[in-house]
């Protein structure tokens, strides 16, 4: 079996303009792009995190055409320091913290069809590029993502460890809310580029809010309780995780995400 960084290689190495091929498009596929735009924009005016707004900028995402790769790859890593490179549907996790680690993103060559605008089963272009990308353009939110990657290299990507990093991913990067003004702000990007969760995930009554406190042991529990809660990719959450600012999500990541997978890879050998 090839290793991660063969892996990882071949699907990096490719030219991102070929995979694109971006005369493919259709009219369908240029205004599903704008419906999703307009439609999440207008949803997340006063309720994304505010480095959202401002990444989608920085990177001249707008609603006009569905993004050029080899345009947004340029920008990206100007402005951050990361790249990103094409996969061809979900990848193997492995793969996926390789490029974490290596400051690469996966953005999938698929895109939902106009009758599914409202939702696809499978993450596509739109939610890495729409989702993910403007967040990578806050320094600290990008270092925090590169950390699950560094974890997984530290224990050669492990089945134990491949078991916990994927759920703390899950509920704390592609879905985190991080509070603002006194309300829920969304950071996630499971939740950015979802048309049916958005506002679900902002007010509504019906999940529940684990909250993290400040002190060391309250953000390794709420870690290691992330790391153990079930989820269903095609339900909208029942569970969400909110922090109550980002230098407190970000020390969280940093200092005690290591801390705890070493913690439970200990006890689990």
């Amino acid at each position: 079996m090839k290793s991660v960084k063969k892996r990882f290689n071949d699907l990096a190495s490719r030219n991102l303009d070929k995979i694109q091929a971006y005369h493919k498009y259709t009219q369908d596929d240029q205004r599903t792009w704008k419906l999703l735009w307009d439609n999440q924009t207008r949803q997340l005016e006063h309720i994304a995190h505010k480095a959202f707004f401002k990444g989608l900028k920085k990177l001249g995402i707008t609603g006009e055409k569905i993004p050029v790769f080899s345009e947004i790859n340029r920008r990206l890593e100007k402005l951050t320091g990361w790249r990103i490179y094409v996969c061809d549907g979900t990848l193997d996790d492995d793969i996926l913290y390789y490029g974490l680690m290596n400051k690469m993103f996966p953005v999938t060559n698929f895109f939902r069809l106009l009758k599914d605008w409202q939702y696809t089963p499978a993450p596509d272009m739109f939610h890495e590029i729409f989702g993910h990308l403007p967040m990578l353009t806050l320094k600290k939110y990008g270092e925090c993502i590169q950390m699950f990657g560094i974890v997984a290299k530290r224990y050669n990507f492990s089945p134990e460890v491949m078991k916990i990093l994927p759920p703390a991913f899950w509920f704390l990067v592609e879905f985190i809310l991080v509070r603002g003004h006194g309300d829920r702000r969304i950071a996630g990007p499971g939740i950015l580029s979802s048309v049916g969760e958005t506002l679900y995930a902002a007010a509504s009554s019906k999940p529940t809010i684990h909250s993290c406190g400040d002190s060391p042991e309250a953000m390794k529990n709420f870690i290691r309780q992330a790391m153990y809660t079930k989820y269903d990719i095609t339900k909208l959450q029942i569970e969400y995780f909110q922090v109550e600012s980002f230098d407190l999500y970000y020390e969280m990541i940093m200092k005690y995400l290591p801390k705890v997978v070493a913690e439970e890879l200990k006890i689990a050998t």
